[in-house]
């Protein structure tokens, strides 16, 4: 059956019902209360409203489909400004709400998978008419958009994998571009620092590159080893005369601190998006 605009407003379901196949343009399920089982899976053009919906039983949002409320264009009592004006946002200010209740049900049916998605929907729902870039909630804005970036809403494993290897290469081109040369002329060469003993490179060959990726790479997954750590900071910047290594660079303590900082933060979200991936309830 095909719904140009329905509602069940304050309706109140008995017995079983099922919506399988329904196609509708408009719906309004607000306040209802089922006694049963109550099963979706329709087709809907927008979002249908499920605010202060009451269910005896977990609802079943399986096969349900919901076409996407986010537009470019201009709607009525448009709050986007420039430069964000090209933005997508919810055609209108009560998307949200929407989200969040249909978020509940999916939470209630422990449909994990679903309910990630409307809560994807609701934070995005909320950009430029509860969440303004420039005034209230800024932070939630911003905060927000970067957690799409960059994690696809704590879902995808592969952008914050991607963000991880950014991070150690960036950092590695840095400590390299850094490291100390007895010559002026050969900066860039591969080769230790002078003062590293040449039998002690023999025994464990190593490199300015390796060293530098290698330090990044203990930043990362901020672990450290203090026996590493000298032949690391000792062919990257130099050892003093009793073979400790010399005194390390503020810069490069600063920017390790910066690099576990952001590390950390990947390795946050890959742990967060399989937690997701795999969560039973």
């Amino acid at each position: 059956m095909r719904f140009t605009r329905a509602s069940f407003a304050l309706a109140n379901f008995l017995g079983s019902v099922t919506f399988y196949g329904a196609k509708f343009d408009t719906a309004s399920f607000r306040s209802i209360k089922s006694e049963r089982s109550f099963s979706l899976g329709a087709t809907f053009r927008s979002t249908p409203d499920f605010r202060e919906a009451s269910f005896h039983e977990a609802p079943q949002l399986d096969d349900a489909e919901i076409a996407s409320c986010f537009t470019r264009w201009a709607v009525e009592d448009d709050r986007r400004r420039p430069p964000l004006d090209w933005a997508k946002h919810a055609s209108n200010k009560d998307e949200h709400a929407k989200f969040r209740a249909l978020r509940g049900m999916a939470e209630q049916g422990n449909d994990h998978t679903s309910a990630l998605q409307f809560n994807a929907d609701e934070i995005a729902a909320r950009r430029f008419w509860v969440d303004e870039p420039f005034g209230r909630n800024a932070s939630r804005f911003w905060l927000g958009w970067l957690y799409q970036l960059v994690s696809d809403y704590g879902r995808s494993i592969l952008r914050p994998l991607i963000g991880l290897l950014a991070v150690v290469t960036t950092f590695s081109a840095l400590f390299y571009a850094g490291a100390q040369s007895t010559d002026p002329k050969a900066a860039w060469a591969r080769e230790c620092h002078g003062s590293v003993d040449k039998a002690e490179l023999e025994l464990q060959p190593t490199d300015k590159l390796t060293e530098a990726l290698s330090l990044s790479i203990r930043n990362a997954l901020i672990f450290d080893r203090s026996d590493t750590s000298r032949r690391t900071y000792g062919c990257l910047y130099g050892l003093v005369d009793n073979g400790r290594s010399g005194a390390i660079p503020t810069w490069v303590g600063k920017l390790s601190l910066l690099e576990s900082l952001l590390s950390a933060i990947f390795l946050f979200l890959i742990g967060l998006a399989l937690r997701n991936m795999f969560r039973l309830g």
